[in-house]
């Protein structure tokens, strides 16, 4: 009788133990997919680095692996090789990933330069404006006029309909993350007015009170974020010209 075949072993502990095949599955389920999906787009990032002439030098990885080791506070040799063999590691694995996050940073201020990020920005520049809103959400529309009516003419108090409904005393919204309905509405009214109703995606109705607006500014926070647009947008086209798959022994 043929002996069922042993899987390979990746980690165990508390009587219990996961293949290789098990971290396969669980990665390519939908809540773990950015998990495959990020190392994917670090090594093609790293690839297309090469090909358009960026390398990495030995004292750039140092300098990113120095911070990562800091970060969770292996600070000597000795914790360092403790750490390696504890993980498993071998040392030309970590300096291969070290060198393909150098690649993928220097890749990254190549495909989006400072003046694309800024040009970016003034051609859609209130697509960044802010909002601060809280927001309750009710079953029906007119149940949901009905609070709106009773908030308009101060017969009850935003607190007690949030307390009552259970809402959300306070969000930040950037004018292209909210739902269109509402950002019309929510970027023309003033701090304390009320929006509403507007339906949502699962059928109920929220009713919003506009607490304050931020005019767009190009913060080194936003410049990185639209940098990161930018970017993603390079990697998904070459991803177009080479779509993903999961190949017959994964």
């Amino acid at each position: 009788m043929q002996k069922p075949e042993e899987k390979e072993i990746f980690v165990k502990g508390g009587q219990s133990s996961l293949g290789r095949e098990d971290l396969v599955l669980e990665a390519k389920l939908e809540k773990n997919w950015s998990l495959l999906k990020g190392a994917l787009n670090r090594r093609v990032a790293a690839v297309q680095a090469k090909a358009e002439g960026l390398s990495a030098s030995e004292e750039e990885s140092d300098e990113v692996c120095a911070g990562f080791l800091s970060q969770r506070g292996l600070m000597e040799e000795a914790e360092v090789n403790a750490w390696m063999e504890y993980m498993d590691i071998e040392e030309a694995s970590l300096d291969a990933y070290f060198e393909e996050l150098v690649l993928e940073a220097k890749l990254r201020q190549k495909q989006a330069p400072d003046g694309n990020v800024e040009k970016r920005f003034r051609e859609s520049q209130y697509d960044y404006a802010k909002v601060e809103a809280g927001f309750v959400e009710v079953a029906t529309s007119g149940a949901a006029r009905e609070v709106l009516v009773g908030l308009r003419e101060q017969e009850t108090s935003w607190e007690k309909v949030l307390s009552d409904r259970g809402g959300m005393a306070s969000v930040v919204m950037q004018r292209r993350h909210a739902p269109e309905e509402a950002a019309a509405l929510l970027f023309s009214a003033g701090p304390g007015e009320y929006v509403g109703p507007i339906e949502t995606d699962e059928g109920a109705f929220r009713i919003y009170r506009v607490l304050s607006r931020e005019v767009p500014k190009l913060t080194e926070e936003l410049r990185e974020e639209i940098r990161g647009e930018l970017y993603q947008a390079f990697l998904d086209r070459l991803l177009a010209k080479d779509p993903i798959w999961f190949t017959p022994q994964s």
